[in-house]
């Protein structure tokens, strides 16, 4: 095996203590992944989607049931109306 560069030992038990920008860093992506974690973490989001998706919906079936009924109800409307005028 000659020519093999030899292979580094590492102590498991040796803890890792970064010192200068090192340490600016580390704390940089322990922050970004505190907040990405709660961001992922949080549901208000998908709740406030749920609701305008059921809001849309409701919406569309009020403009579905008064295009089927709008002529029939103006109808009835004008009935009266012209039964009040005729009655005055």
């Amino acid at each position: 095996m000659a020519g093999e560069a030899a292979k580094p030992t590492v102590n498991p038990t040796q803890t890792y203590t970064p010192s200068g920008a090192n340490t600016v860093l580390i704390d940089n992506l322990a922050q970004a992944h505190r907040i990405s974690r709660s961001f992922l973490a949080e549901d208000d989001g998908v709740t406030a989607i749920e609701y305008g998706l059921m809001a849309a919906l409701i919406v569309i079936v009020c403009i579905a049931a008064y295009a089927a009924t709008g002529s029939a109800v103006l109808a009835v409307y004008v009935t009266w109306t012209n039964a009040v005028l005729a009655a005055l």
